[in-house]
């Protein structure tokens, strides 16, 4: 596979201290033209993303916000914590809001596609059907799915809580083959759903060396790359086979919270696939910058730099792309910072919108040589030579052409 030539262009600044809590999640509109963050602080920012500028905010309070998506440009889903998915229609004069209590946790995962919404609480998952009838929104929950089976690893008296840290949509349902749902767990590995029979197809199975932050998808649903924060690192494994290809090490372990220093279950490095599945968005260096990894190399192609440094113990808590260049040009990258304290200071989460472009390849220029007037000369005799032997050969031709004209008449 070709290395790509990246561009990173400098981060555009967002104004400051919007958001007082951790930001939970980063999610682009499906053009790419608004920019969502949610936040436990109980506050929903909408920016534009060619400019920054913050386009509409959502407070809730005594409520945090967990997650994101987008139906359209015009209406979004939020999870919040009191276990009620909402769905907004923002940027109108009156806001228009319908609730659905789905959980009796707070809802922390959520994947929309067409028409159905796979939402997670700790261990766990709905399936819940949306239909708008024109007025309001109509829900129904579909089904709920097992739990994965357990291993030997977590099935014994020390095992760990069974908690779902992502869902994605796998392959969308046609007449050949079912629709799936893939879901990520702390300990207990990933599953792989039959959504038609609710049957389990693949897994791979938790163990002791494979503790899942989080979970993405290429583009094409061939590779999934999981943050693993057993091994600090970043493993590419083949989604068909479930077999692990790579394995990205990333130097600042995970799990470490910016406040206490001390190990959460809920704290993991965010990850995201980008310009087609070629390209790896997630990891943590020293000062906790995440960085852009190739498929094809074995370091950070280019680091995205957010002034971190290890006294703040800050590093990036989401992760969101979108690229919507039909040529694949370049794609919009969004992080999110935690909370910090430097110098007895409180430092607040900020959000900041990258642009990486592909960089085009230098033209080739072809060497000009100086020619030898020796070689000159010679050619020159040659090509005068060469003129003289067809001028002969021409003036043979017309003799010869004469004298049968010639011959004829005469007879």
């Amino acid at each position: 596979m070709s290395l790509l030539n990246l561009t990173l262009q400098p981060p555009i600044p967002l104004e400051e201290q919007l958001h007082k809590g951790l930001i939970t999640a980063l999610s682009f509109s499906p053009s790419g033209n608004l920019l969502a963050s949610a936040s436990n602080d109980g506050k929903l920012l909408v920016f534009a993303t060619t400019s920054g500028d913050l386009v509409d905010c959502i407070e809730m309070r005594q409520r945090a916000f967990s997650c994101i998506v987008w139906l359209s440009d015009t209406r979004i889903i939020v999870g919040i914590s009191t276990g009620t998915i909402l769905v907004f229609d923002t940027l109108e004069k009156d806001l228009r809001c319908n609730a659905f209590r789905v959980h009796r946790r707070g809802v922390q995962h959520m994947a929309y596609q067409d028409g159905v919404i796979a939402s997670a609480t700790g261990p766990e998952i709905l399936i819940s059907s949306l239909q708008d009838n024109g007025m309001e929104d109509e829900w129904a929950v579909m089904n709920t799915m097992a739990h994965p089976d357990s291993s030997d690893f977590n099935t014994c008296s020390s095992a760990p809580p069974m908690i779902v840290t992502s869902i994605h949509w796998g392959a969308r349902p046609t007449s050949a083959q079912p629709g799936t749902l893939i879901v990520g767990y702390i300990h207990h590995g990933i599953s792989i759903w039959d959504l038609k029979t609710y049957t389990l197809l693949r897994t791979l199975p938790g163990t002791a060396e494979i503790t899942i932050g989080s979970v993405a998808l290429s583009l094409e649903q061939n590779l999934l790359v999981l943050s693993n924060d057993t091994s600090s690192s970043l493993d590419l494994y083949n989604l068909k086979y479930m077999s692990k290809t790579r394995s990205i090490v990333s130097s600042k372990p995970s799990g470490m919270t910016p406040l206490s220093g001390r190990r959460s279950p809920i704290w993991h490095v965010p990850v995201q696939f980008a310009f087609g599945g070629r390209v790896i968005v997630g990891g943590r260096d020293e000062d906790g910058n995440p960085g852009i990894w190739q498929l094809s190399s074995e370091t950070p192609k280019q680091a995205l730099n957010h002034s971190f440094s290890q006294e703040d113990s800050r590093s990036v808590s989401a992760i969101a792309q979108c690229h919507t260049d039909a040529s694949n040009y370049y794609t919009w990258i969004a992080t999110a910072t935690t909370l910090g304290i430097m110098d007895r200071a409180f430092l607040y989460p900020s959000v900041y919108i990258w642009r990486a472009t592909k960089r085009e390849s230098p033209p080739m220029q072809k060497q000009i040589k100086h020619a030898d007037p020796r070689h000159v000369a010679k050619r020159r005799r040659s090509f005068q030579r060469y003129s003289c032997y067809i001028l002969l050969c021409f003036i043979l031709y017309v003799i010869a052409l004469a004298y049968s004209l010639a011959v004829d008449n005469g007879m």
